[in-house]
């Protein structure tokens, strides 16, 4: 009776540790987000003021504890919906977990055009994210006004970048490698005890 207890409790324990841990991004993670779930970016250029936007669909995704230059790429290609030029974005350090609601943007670029880098992540370096264990969203709001004395970024001198991601997380194979091994131990005390 007393192996018995000693083999519920471990697989109690086991299993909360492992729900406690979905509501947290961790490092491995794989962000896939669709324009389906509303994905995109949007921003405002100086002088002039157009807004443009683009929807944003992943391509392998956003991975967590990675830096990511241009391959893997995060994003498909994608065209701004007013002044037309093709964009995709990358990092220069990796996107980190800062706390169960927060991510370090602060390496976060996004590129247009080929040539023209703006770095987003250099000044304002968090980002708010949610996540329920499957679901997740990331929101990063950048204004020049509050993190840059002004002055726009880029050719087109944006001055307010908004990125919001919405979509499903491939959660980290080390996850799935601990499971399976704390399982396997599991069913060899089980084996053991009836022994």
């Amino acid at each position: 009776m007393q192996k018995i207890t000693h083999t519920a409790v471990g697989v109690i324990l086991f299993l909360v540790s492992a729900v406690s841990q979905a509501v947290t991004l961790q490092n491995g993670d794989v962000l896939f987000f669709t324009t389906v779930a509303g994905s995109q970016v949007s921003g405002v250029g100086a002088g002039d003021q157009i807004f443009d936007s683009a929807g944003l669909e992943a391509q392998n995704g956003l991975a967590i504890g990675s830096t990511q230059p241009t391959v893997p790429d995060i994003d498909q290609l994608w065209t701004s919906s007013v002044v037309g030029v093709q964009g995709y974005h990358r990092t220069t350090s990796s996107v980190d977990v800062l706390s169960a609601s927060t991510l370090d943007f602060s390496g976060w670029v996004m590129s247009l055009g080929g040539t023209d880098d703006y770095a987003f992540g250099a000044q304002q370096g968090v980002a708010n994210y949610t996540f329920d264990g499957t679901n997740f969203t990331v929101d990063y709001h950048w204004d020049a006004n509050t993190y840059n004395g002004g002055v726009g970024l880029g050719s087109l001198s944006v001055t307010v970048y908004d990125l919001h991601l919405a979509g499903t997380v491939v959660p980290v194979p080390a996850a799935v490698w601990l499971f399976g091994s704390g399982l396997l131990g599991l069913i060899g005390i089980a084996r053991r005890n009836k022994a």
